[in-house]
């Protein structure tokens, strides 16, 4: 970011760091970058790059994980994307089993919650 704002000097830059959608006319925002799948009203929507997500938790916790079944021990968290989980269970050829850990409304924090904690997290490999 320091790059394009010696670059670009004049261009305001707004870091907002939520997930609610916002219109971005009314606040007077030119362009965005968002995470998601782009099915977002009123806006032009170009796929920068895929992210897709893997398991996360601390090396104590991945030390004492031999199967994917031993993750039951644990808490899973979660984003209000519900279908995360469901979707992992799926291409892991594995019967669902409860996710009941917290919600959070953003992947960087429950990363950072896994880590502190001792707790499993779903979210995009390049978080890591």
């Amino acid at each position: 970011m320091s790059g394009f704002t010696k670059s670009y000097p004049w261009i305001d830059i707004r870091v907002i760091t939520h997930n609610n959608v916002i219109n971005l006319a009314a606040e007077g925002i030119d362009a965005a970058i968002r995470f998601g799948h782009g099915f977002w009203q009123s806006t032009e929507n170009y796929k920068l790059f895929s992210a897709p997500h893997t398991v996360l938790c601390p090396p104590n916790v991945a030390k004492k994980l031999t199967t994917p079944e031993d993750m039951k021990d644990y808490r899973l968290l979660r984003t209000y994307r519900k279908e995360e989980w469901s979707s992992w269970f799926k291409a892991a050829n594995l019967k669902p089993w409860p996710v009941t850990g917290p919600i959070f409304d953003s992947s960087r924090h429950m990363v950072d919650a896994a880590k502190i904690c001792g707790d499993i997290a779903l979210a995009p490999y390049k978080m890591i």
